[in-house]
């Protein structure tokens, strides 16, 4: 790769204000990655104004990680060669560690790897968290606690069997990774795509999508100090016609360790569980195709919405209470894709793609409600392609990265917003 400096700058652009609060840096031009097969990008952060930025390309995991003196270092690649990395997730500890995690296709099977950084050491030598043997291997997602532990879950498929399964580990805060558990074993041919949430004392919440000829999502959630339950199934999605495909399911936890779902079919839908620890039936919001479903829950306990309907709709889940209907129309004018939330105390960033504007923009979410959207990156030269935006929390505000470019390679560049 063709390495930025850690604090170089793309462009000229100056900090610009995202409401009477915040302030978006210039981007920061992280890496340049190959623009096929399309590269992945994910994104962790916290208070301290630590944070790190993952992504793929050419097989590789590679992060560069922010640390509030030295700024962003250098990108390195973090995956062993000889496999094919996918599917990264990447978490952060209170200590300011970091963990990431990444399915690795292997001569004879595929495995869930992961690597952790610490400031002393840098990145580890990457260890195998999953068995072996097994056909598929993966996506894998990454929750953490308020004490250090990490969770991560993952799917597999036995192609002996024929057998699909839902697995879990956690590391310790010491550093070991625990044997994996089998959480759930569904019916079905494939799992497509799995969710954590964990809160600080340790409630969590796990959503999966599973193919069993049509599509289905399932949840499963841990009280703090217990174990795993039994899973639900909340949402589903025929196969046929694609567009009514369940595309996306996203979980989220609240302090209490009340868990919420968000995900889109034809419609964008939305759950939470009731007191007696059930899922309330789907809230359903028939505004039209909706795509990019984004959830989290802030300091308030409040649960936050985005997805989007030709712009955005949003809704919120009140503590204790049920999702706001109908949905609230938001950034008049804004075509979002990618959309992504970032709770950071009472406050929540969105960070999306806008397909009106050609630029990365954020908006910003208080008790007056989302405020006006502002541009955080310059106009991106067109046509662009967009290969991924992550938002995630750091310091007092966020930080928005992404992958761009209009030919082959692209840029991973990021935003950090400060609210003051």
């Amino acid at each position: 790769m063709v390495l930025a400096g850690g604090v170089a700058a793309a462009g000229a652009m100056m900090p610009a204000a995202a409401n009477a609060a915040t302030t978006w840096s210039a981007p920061v031009t992280l890496a340049t990655v190959p623009g096929t097969p399309t590269p992945v990008l994910v994104s962790a952060g916290q208070a301290s104004g630590a944070a790190v930025v993952a992504w793929t390309g050419n097989g590789q995991v590679s992060a560069s990680v922010r640390t509030p003196s030295a700024g962003w270092s250098s990108a390195a690649v973090v995956s062993p060669t000889g496999q094919t990395a996918t599917s990264p997730a990447v978490v952060m500890r209170p200590d300011g560690s970091a963990v990431l995690s990444w399915a690795a296709q292997r001569s004879a099977d595929t495995v869930i790897e992961a690597s952790v950084w610490t400031a002393a050491a840098g990145w580890s030598a990457p260890a195998v968290v999953s068995g072996t043997g097994m056909s598929f291997t993966g996506p894998v997602a990454l929750g953490a606690d308020g004490s250090g532990h990490v969770l991560a879950a993952w799917g597999q498929y036995n192609a002996s069997s024929g057998a699909i399964s839902v697995v879990s580990a956690t590391l310790s805060p010491a550093g070991s990774w625990s044997a994996p558990t089998v959480l759930a074993t569904p019916a079905g041919s494939a799992i497509r795509q799995v969710s954590v949430a964990v809160n600080p004392a340790g409630a969590a919440v796990v959503g999966w999508i599973r193919k069993n000829n049509d599509l289905y999502g399932d949840v499963i959630t841990r009280p703090a100090g217990g174990s795993f339950g039994t899973p639900a199934t909340i949402a589903s999605g025929p196969w046929r016609p694609a567009l009514q495909q369940l595309h996306s399911l996203q979980v989220a936890i609240d302090a209490n360790g009340r868990a919420s779902a968000a995900w889109n079919n034809s419609y964008a839908n939305a759950s939470a569980q009731q007191a007696t620890g059930a899922w309330a039936p789907a809230t359903v919001f028939p505004m039209g195709y909706a795509a990019n479903p984004a959830l989290a829950v802030d300091g308030t306990g409040a649960a936050q919405m985005l997805w989007a309907v030709g712009g955005a709709l949003a809704s919120s889940l009140p503590p204790g209470g049920t999702w706001t209907t109908p949905a609230t129309s938001v950034f008049p004018g804004a075509k979002p894709v990618d959309l992504g939330i970032a709770a950071n105390g009472t406050s929540d960033f969105a960070g999306w793609y806008d397909g009106t504007a050609n630029q990365i923009t954020a908006a910003v979410h208080t008790a007056s409600g989302w405020g006006t959207p502002t541009q955080v990156s310059p106009p991106l030269p067109s046509p662009p392609w967009i290969a991924a935006v992550s938002t995630a929390p750091v310091g007092t505000g966020a930080l928005i990265a992404w992958i761009s470019g209009t030919g082959n390679p692209g840029t991973v560049q990021v935003s950090i917003g400060t609210s003051s």
